[in-house]
């Protein structure tokens, strides 16, 4: 199988989910993401508003957890998280 450049980026999930990032490293992120033209960034909910701005007009997509980083939250959270995450711009 031959692969293009094209073809690797659009399986590649940006992940911005370390707990020490910055502002500036999550906008840093985005912003590389767009210049890679990866399939999506996953990003950490608090910031993803502020992602699918970035993203807007890109073929990226913004994308974030539920539930992380175990899972243990009840399924209504899961379900709150889930539709706040759509609200937010998530894809």
């Amino acid at each position: 199988m031959s692969y293009t450049y094209a073809d690797l980026a659009k399986m590649i999930d940006h992940s911005l989910l370390q707990p020490t990032m910055t502002v500036a490293d999550l906008e840093a992120g985005c912003k590389l993401a767009v210049a890679y033209d990866c399939a999506s960034v996953c990003i950490m909910p608090y910031y993803l508003k502020r992602c699918a701005e970035i993203l807007k007009g890109s073929t990226v997509v913004p994308s974030t957890t539920i539930g992380f980083p175990h899972g243990g939250h009840t399924s209504a959270m899961k379900v709150a998280e889930a539709k706040q995450a759509l609200a937010d711009g998530g894809r």
